[in-house]
């Protein structure tokens, strides 16, 4: 998953959007009037400690959040401004299934399960810890787009 300068994206936090943030072009084509584009991210840390010949790498701490994509999303010209609440409701479905997915970590971390793996390397064990949170924060974007 890879991720967009942090300048291009804007968190839920900021509150309601507005039709001056959609800054992308229209889709070719496109017979919808207008696009919102969101995804998820994460701040998180991990340790990594030795397990006789192996590594596991264990996330520590980890916050889930939305971001809106201004440069992903469109307006197109001749929409209505009562849109922008359908809109804002794609953005809140996105942050619903995060607040979801963050639920769904903590009661998994309060019933002693950890976001863990194990590698035969320090350098697998960060990459492959990695790697398992991003595959994780894909489903719950591909949630969102189900949604």
């Amino acid at each position: 998953m890879g991720k967009e300068p942090a300048a291009l994206e804007r968190p839920y936090e900021l509150g309601p959007l507005t039709i001056s943030e959609f800054i992308g072009r229209v889709a070719p084509g496109s017979t919808a009037q207008a696009n919102t584009a969101t995804r998820v991210r994460s701040k998180f840390r991990y340790s990594i400690r030795r397990s006789g010949r192996h590594f596991e790498a264990k996330i520590t701490s980890i916050t889930l959040f939305t971001v809106f994509l201004p440069q992903d999303s469109w307006w197109a010209s001749h929409s209505s401004t009562t849109l922008l609440d359908h809109e804002q409701g794609h953005f809140d479905i996105a942050e619903i299934n995060v607040r979801k997915a963050q639920l769904a970590i903590a009661q998994s971390k309060s019933n002693g399960k950890s976001l863990m793996v194990t590698k035969n390397s320090k350098q697998e064990a960060s990459a492959a810890v990695v790697a398992m949170l991003d595959e994780q924060l894909q489903k719950v974007d591909q949630q969102i787009a189900a949604d």
